[in-house]
C-alpha cells in the first residue's frame, strides 16, 4: 500500500512539474486501472488527457494518429474514475479475507446508488465531432409465462429470446466523420432491490458528418430479470422499468419506460 501511495504522489508531481512550464501539456495515461487525477486534472496548462489503458506494441503509432487527428477517437472508459479514493467501495488489500459488502453495487452502480459525482464516469469518452439523440421508441412485451426452475434454466430460451426493441435516431452534428458508442441502461422498479442503472446494451455507430441513422437495440426477459432466492429462478419484477439511452452512464440523453 505504501509503494502504491508513493508512486501515485510521484506520478502527480511529475505531471504538475511539466504543466508548470508547458502551456500545452498532453497527459497520456497508460495503466491497467483507475488513477486519481485531482492533483493535476484542472491545471490550466493540461489541455488534453488521453487514456491509453494498457497498450500494445502499436501504442506509439496509435497515439500519434489520435493526437494529430488522423483517427477520430471513440473509446469509452470501462470503469469509473473517482475524485477521491474514499469514493470507491473497495480498495487494494493484502488481507486473506475480504468482505464484499458492496453487493451488486460495483463500479458505476455504487456511484449512482450513493449519488457520488465522479471525475469521469463509466462509459465516458470524447470525440472530435458531436452527436445528438432523438426519437426514442420502446416496443414489444415481456408477455406471459414464467421462467422454468431447476438446474440449467438460466439458459432457457424463454429468458433469452429478444422480446423488447428499443430504437432511436442518432445524428452526427459535427463537421467530421466519427463513431459514437450509444449505451442503453435500465432502471428496475424499487421493489427489485437492484442498482438504479444497469447497462444492458450498446452499439458502435459510425456516421459521416451530418448523417443520421436509426439505432436498434433488442432486449430479452433476462435483461429485466432478477434472481429470486425464494423461488430459485429468475423472475421479471412487476412495475415500471426505466430505459435510458446516451453516450455514458451519466449522460442520459433519452428516457423511456416499460411497464410489466
Amino acid at each position: 500500500m505504501l509503494k502504491v501511495a508513493i508512486t501515485r504522489i510521484l506520478f502527480a508531481h511529475q505531471i504538475s512539474a511539466v504543466a508548470a512550464v508547458n502551456p500545452n501539456t498532453v497527459v497520456v495515461v497508460q495503466t491497467v486501472g483507475q488513477v486519481l487525477m485531482e492533483a493535476w486534472v484542472d491545471h490550466p496548462n493540461v489541455t488534453s488527457i488521453v487514456w491509453s489503458g494498457l497498450s500494445g506494441q502499436e501504442a506509439g503509432n496509435a497515439l500519434v494518429d489520435i493526437l494529430y487527428g488522423v483517427v477520430n477517437p471513440s473509446g469509452r472508459l470501462p470503469y469509473t474514475i473517482a475524485k477521491s479514493a474514499s469514493d470507491y467501495p473497495a480498495s487494494i488489500s493484502s488481507a486473506s479475507s475480504i468482505p464484499y459488502s458492496e453487493g451488486l453495487l460495483v463500479d458505476y452502480r455504487w456511484f449512482d446508488a450513493k449519488n457520488i459525482a465522479p471525475r469521469y464516469e463509466f462509459g465516458f469518452g470524447l470525440s472530435y465531432t458531436t452527436f445528438s439523440y432523438a426519437s426514442l421508441s420502446v416496443s414489444g412485451s415481456i408477455g406471459t409465462g414464467s421462467t422454468p426452475s431447476g438446474p440449467g434454466t438460466s439458459v432457457s430460451s424463454y429468458l433469452h429470446d429478444k422480446v423488447i426493441t428499443v430504437s432511436f435516431t442518432l445524428t452526427n452534428t459535427g463537421s467530421r466523420a466519427g463513431t459514437e458508442i450509444a449505451q442503453l441502461y435500465i432502471s428496475p422498479p424499487s421493489s427489485a432491490g437492484s442498482p438504479p442503472y444497469l447497462l444492458k446494451g450498446f452499439e458502435s455507430v459510425y456516421l459521416a458528418a451530418g448523417a443520421s441513422t436509426t439505432v436498434t437495440i433488442q432486449l430479452s426477459r433476462f435483461d429485466f430479470s432478477i434472481w429470486s432466492s425464494a423461488q430459485q429462478k429468475f423472475v421479471v419484477p412487476g412495475g415500471t422499468h426505466g430505459i435510458t439511452v446516451g453516450p455514458s452512464s451519466r449522460i442520459r440523453s433519452l428516457t423511456g419506460s416499460l411497464v410489466v
